[in-house]
């Protein structure tokens, strides 16, 4: 459908690019170089067409998250909220405050 690269870059100095998904929307992203943004920007369009085409899945939004563990995932969690580690241990589960592990 449509991509393209904005002409000037960002205040960072980053070049802005877009390209249409497969639900029609389009969407921007930022690279360093133009040439980069152009290239990205006509991978994922055309990558997305097969998509609107029917010839590849519609990705779902669980998909992404496929090969995370779940202790990853609530160790992430209680960190980035509670400042606290996480860890099993022959099945005890302990959590630390990250002061205690410094």
């Amino acid at each position: 459908m449509a991509t393209g690269v904005k002409r000037k870059p960002t205040k960072g100095g980053l070049f802005q690019a877009y390209f249409t998904d497969y639900t029609g929307k389009k969407r921007y992203f930022t690279t360093l170089t133009r040439s980069e943004a152009k290239r990205e920007a006509k991978r994922l369009e055309a990558e997305h067409r097969l998509i609107r085409q029917g010839i590849r899945p519609v990705p779902s939004s669980a998909g992404r998250h496929r090969s995370t563990l779940y202790k990853e995932v609530v160790e992430e969690y209680l960190v980035s909220i509670f400042k606290f580690t996480f860890f099993v241990e022959d099945s005890i589960c302990y959590l630390l405050p990250n002061s205690f592990l410094k």
